[in-house]
C-alpha cells in the first residue's frame, strides 16, 4: 500500500484496536455521506458524542462533540498518545504498512481545534441548566397591548407542509400577540378544524429540511418569524421550528432528524433555554450532531427576552451586511457544542 492510499481511507478501524481505543470496532463500515457516531474513545460520556466520517475524497475525519477537539486519523493517533505530528505520521505509517519516508510533505487535512480547558467541581452534585445563564440578568418587563375594540386580528399565517408537501397544519397569529392552530376539515365542507389534538404534526419547513444534505446544519429556532428572517440570510440556510413553541417535542419529529446536523438556537429567556435543553436531549439520540447556540455567544448585546430575529433585524440597522451575518452564524454552528455547563452532568 501507498501512503497516498493509505492516507486516503481512514485508518481508525485498522489502528484504533492497536491503540486500545473502544468503538473503534463500529465504524468499520462508514461510507461517504454515512457517517457514525459512537461513544468517545478517551472518555467517559453517557450517549455516543463522536462522530467519524470520510469526505468526497475518501478523507476521514472524527469530531468529539464533547471537548470540540476534531482532526483526521494522524490527529487521532496524537490525540491517543500523546505524541508529536511527526511521531504520529510514523505510528500511522506502522499501522498502515507503508514506509515513514514516503509520508514526506504531508501536511494536516483539517486543523485540529484543541479541547477548551474548563475548571469543574465534580464534588458538587448539582443539576445546572441552561437557564443558569441568565442569573443576575435583568428582565425587561413585558408591555400588554390591547386590539381595539376588544378584537384581534389575524396578521400571520404560517403553513405547515407533511413530506409530500401538502398542507398539514396552520399556525395563525393575532395582534395584540397570540396564536392559534387549525388544520384543514375533511370533505369539501372547506371548514377548518382549530384543533391540533391527536393528529399528526410535521415541523416547520419539513420539505426543506428532508431535501438539505446531512453535512449541512438545520437551525432550530422557537418561532415562525425566526425561521423566515433566517431564510433571509440566503439559500443556504436551512432553518425551521416546532409548532407551538419552545420545548413541544413529539416522537414523531425523531425521523425527520436522523443523522442530521442540528443546531439549536433559544430564546434568551427562560422558557426557550429551558426547552432548548429537553429538545437537545431527545435530539442528542437520533442525531448525527447537536450545538446549541447561544445567542449571547452569536451577539454581545443580547438581551434577556430577545431571539434570533433581534441579532439579524439588529444587525441589519447596525449595518451589518447579509454575508458577514452567514458567515458569523456558520462559525458559530461548527463550534457549537452540548456539553456546557454540565449538559451531560457526572452523576456519582
Amino acid at each position: 500500500m501507498t501512503w497516498t492510499n493509505a492516507a486516503r481511507g481512514f485508518q481508525f478501524p485498522r489502528f484504533g484496536g492497536r491503540l486500545g481505543l473502544r468503538g473503534a470496532e463500529k465504524v468499520e463500515a462508514i461510507t461517504p455521506g454515512s457517517p457514525a457516531k459512537i461513544h468517545s474513545p478517551w472518555r467517559e460520556d453517557k450517549n455516543p458524542s463522536f462522530s467519524v466520517w470520510i469526505d468526497e475524497n475518501g478523507h476521514g475525519f472524527w469530531k468529539d462533540h464533547g471537548t470540540g477537539e476534531s482532526g483526521d486519523d494522524v490527529q487521532a493517533i496524537e490525540r491517543a498518545r500523546g505524541l508529536s505530528t511527526g511521531d504520529a505520521i510514523k505510528l500511522f505509517c506502522e499501522f498502515a504498512g507503508v514506509r515513514s519516508d514516503d509520508a514526506a510533505g504531508f501536511t494536516k487535512k483539517r486543523p485540529v481545534k484543541k479541547a477548551a480547558k474548563v475548571e469543574r467541581n465534580f464534588e458538587v452534585v448539582k443539576k445546572s441548566s441552561l437557564a443558569d445563564r441568565l442569573e443576575g440578568k435583568p428582565v425587561p418587563e413585558k408591555k400588554k397591548t390591547r386590539a381595539a375594540g376588544g378584537r384581534s386580528e389575524i396578521k400571520e399565517i404560517y403553513s405547515y407542509q407533511d413530506e409530500r408537501g401538502d398542507l398539514a397544519h396552520e399556525t395563525l397569529r393575532f395582534e395584540p400577540k397570540g396564536f392559534r392552530q387549525r388544520r384543514p376539515g375533511v370533505g369539501d365542507e372547506g371548514e377548518w378544524v382549530w384543533s391540533l389534538k391527536d393528529v399528526r404534526v410535521y415541523p416547520y419547513r419539513l420539505p426543506r429540511i428532508l431535501e438539505a444534505s446531512k453535512v449541512e446544519p438545520i437551525f432550530l429556532v422557537e418561532g415562525e418569524k425566526d425561521v423566515e428572517n433566517l431564510e433571509r440570510l440566503g439559500e443556504d440556510v436551512i432553518a425551521t421550528c416546532l409548532p407551538m413553541g419552545a420545548g413541544k417535542w413529539r416522537n414523531d419529529f425523531a425521523e425527520y432528524f436522523r443523522d442530521r446536523w442540528v443546531v439549536i438556537i433559544p430564546d434568551y429567556d427562560k422558557p426557550g433555554l429551558e426547552g432548548a435543553e429537553k429538545i437537545a436531549r431527545e435530539l442528542f439520540e437520533v442525531c448525527d450532531r447537536v450545538g446549541l447556540l447561544m445567542l449571547d455567544d452569536l451577539w454581545e448585546g443580547a438581551k434577556v427576552g430577545d431571539d434570533v430575529s433581534d441579532w439579524i433585524l439588529g444587525g441589519w440597522d447596525r449595518g451589518v451586511f447579509v454575508d458577514d451575518q452567514v458567515n458569523q452564524l456558520m462559525n458559530a454552528a461548527e463550534s457549537a457544542a452540548v456539553e456546557e455547563i454540565d449538559f451531560f452532568p457526572i452523576v456519582f
